[in-house]
């Protein structure tokens, strides 16, 4: 299990002596820092953070201090096109029951949803009317600050989040004490559901 699928790209080339163009390892170093959120997801390896090792030692354009740097330009999301960002289109059919996971994941959240969780819940209700959905939800990530907050449009999701996750929802929102990838709320309401 890796964080990151650039890890075993960029451990191909290093494992056959071959060095990847300036470009190329830019896209693999901010690949492995976005996939396990800046090392801090629950999926990251000692592998991922060998690798980043390594890229950062191949070109001086590589480096940690601009990490923060991307992660806020990344988040800035234009309202037009919010509900491509949050990638709510994809239905999972878990035992007869519709659900959709959006997720984004944002640097400084908290602020991010001051002005924008109006217009999420908006979208997570179209949603859910349009593609006939029993749960939808969206985990907000926070990439720089390392939690998820939880939104849901209606009490049933909430409900089974509740359960599920052992979590407290005030107003259809709850925060998490550390990051949980879209991946891991995945498995874990499978598992839920199924059994």
């Amino acid at each position: 299990l890796l964080g990151a699928v650039s890890t075993i790209i960029a451990d191909k080339f290093k494992n056959h002596d071959l060095l990847p163009s300036r470009e190329a390892a830019i896209l693999l170093y901010y690949g492995i820092i976005s996939n396990t959120i800046n090392l801090n997801a629950k999926t990251t390896t000692q592998k991922d953070k060998d690798m980043l090792a390594w890229l950062e030692t191949l070109y001086p354009e590589i480096s940690a201090s601009r990490i923060e740097e991307i992660f806020i330009k990344k988040s800035k999301i234009e309202e037009t096109n919010l509900r491509r960002e949050m990638e709510a289109e994809i239905v999972l059919t878990i035992n007869n029951s519709k659900l959709t996971i959006a997720q984004l994941e944002i640097a400084n959240l908290e602020d991010f949803l001051k002005v924008n969780k109006y217009k999420i819940n908006q979208i997570l209700e179209t949603v859910k009317i349009e593609k006939q959905l029993d749960y939808i939800f969206i985990n907000c990530v926070d990439i720089l600050n390392g939690f998820n907050v939880l939104l849901t449009v209606d009490d049933q999701t909430t409900s089974l989040l509740e359960k599920v996750y052992n979590l407290s929802f005030t107003n259809n929102e709850a925060k998490t004490p550390h990051l949980i990838l879209r991946k891991e709320l995945i498995d874990n309401l499978i598992n839920y559901m199924v059994n």
